[in-house]
């Protein structure tokens, strides 16, 4: 694959766990491009957003272990794995599992002895990792460890503990939240996708009978579809709107919103990065066929872009490998990138099931992707054997 080489302000960073050197005259170069725009941080958004991937019918072979189930998400933590399933029309189950028994023995593996079932309401926003508090555990690259599965529902705000496979619902009265991102100092940051003010919750802890403090209040410019938060910096995080397809920087110390850029013409999915030393953020540009790469502080900023497969969605972080992993609906493909060089450069490719809408890559290395019927497992020995030489 051909990536475009992007101007020298954006080729300025190497993804390590130590450093990531930021030259002056990048970001002198990107500031200017956002502190130059418009109030908002947007142009008119025309015809953009409301990115829908591309279904695909099976046409290759996917690598790995394939087994059939319904599923209605999935997501990756450190080395437990966190199924979502339609339960009645009033709840949805989580599976919470050890990644090694996904699809094992030609099952899902939410039948196995160390599965552990956990019920909540059936109408809840898109989940978000929170990480280890700062003074915890962390991976082998120095960030925080995935640890907190949060999903904000319309019964409250659940943080699903990964390792001890349980649940601490937190009450937020008479608020109702979509979306919710928990840092790694513990604060809890909750929004709705029909309004522009963002709650903050100082000091969230499992220990704290599920009652949440008095909050303190902002406002940003577009309504947050999404909230993700990075491993490295408790102080900044990133709301997405899809249907203006936007990422905008939030301050979380001085409860202030910060510039907003445009993610390409049609924003899919967007992950945080651990076992780095920056605020990394990627996001799919599902319409425009791109993965993005941005930092959030000291403002967000772009820093690398890289043409993909058509109809990228999914993504994934592999603190193993230093490499952020894309699924393409339109190929049934999963690229690797490595972008430690300031270009994006595709050192693997795995053929994938049809129609991928969650990635996730284990402590181990091992690689999933789930689909609405199917999830996929290819064993970290695999992938490695895929990476280019």
């Amino acid at each position: 694959m051909h990536t475009r080489r992007l101007p020298r302000a954006f080729s300025f960073f190497r993804l390590h766990p130590t450093a990531l050197s930021l030259a002056s005259v990048a970001l002198t170069s990107v500031s200017l491009v956002a502190c130059t725009q418009m109030p908002g941080g947007l142009e008119e958004p025309g015809e953009l957003g409301h990115a829908t991937p591309v279904a695909n019918p099976s046409d290759s072979t996917p690598a790995g272990e394939v087994v059939d189930g319904a599923l209605s998400g999935m997501n990756i933590l450190d080395d437990v794995a966190v199924l979502r399933a339609g339960g009645d029309a009033a709840s949805t189950v989580l599976t919470v599992l050890p990644t090694i028994e996904l699809a094992s023995g030609g099952a899902l593996g939410s039948d196995s002895p160390q599965a552990k079932e956990i019920t909540i309401d059936a109408h809840c926003g898109e989940p978000s990792v929170g990480y280890t508090p700062a003074g915890g555990s962390n991976d082998e690259n120095g960030g925080a460890k995935a640890s907190t599965l949060v999903i904000a529902c319309d019964d409250g705000i659940h943080l699903i503990d990964a390792a001890a496979g349980s649940d601490t619902r937190l009450d937020t009265g008479d608020k109702t939240y979509t979306t919710a991102a928990l840092t790694t100092d513990g604060v809890l940051a909750a929004g709705n996708s029909q309004s522009l003010e963002i709650d903050v919750y100082r000091d969230v802890t499992a220990d704290r009978g599920g009652e949440l403090g008095q909050a303190s209040t902002f406002k940003i410019d577009r309504a947050p579809d999404q909230l993700v938060a990075t491993s490295s910096d408790p102080g900044n995080i990133a709301a997405i709107n899809r249907s203006e397809t936007a990422i905008q920087q939030l301050n979380l110390e001085k409860d202030t919103r910060g510039a907003a850029l445009r993610v390409g013409t049609g924003v899919g999915q967007a992950v945080g990065a651990t076992g780095v030393a920056r605020d990394v953020i990627f996001a799919t540009d599902t319409e425009g066929d791109h993965l993005n790469v941005y930092t959030m502080s000291p403002i967000v900023m772009l820093h690398q872009v890289a043409p993909v497969d058509d109809s990228p969605y999914a993504l994934a972080w592999d603190a193993k490998r230093q490499l952020v992993w894309v699924a393409s609906t339109g190929t049934n493909a999963v690229q690797g990138f490595d972008i430690s060089s300031g270009v994006p450069e595709e050192v693997a490719r795995l053929d994938s099931i049809p129609d991928v809408a969650q990635l996730g890559v284990d402590a181990q290395g091992n690689l999933f992707a789930a689909s609405a019927t199917q999830l996929q497992k290819v064993s970290a020995q695999a992938v490695d054997a895929a990476k280019k030489s």
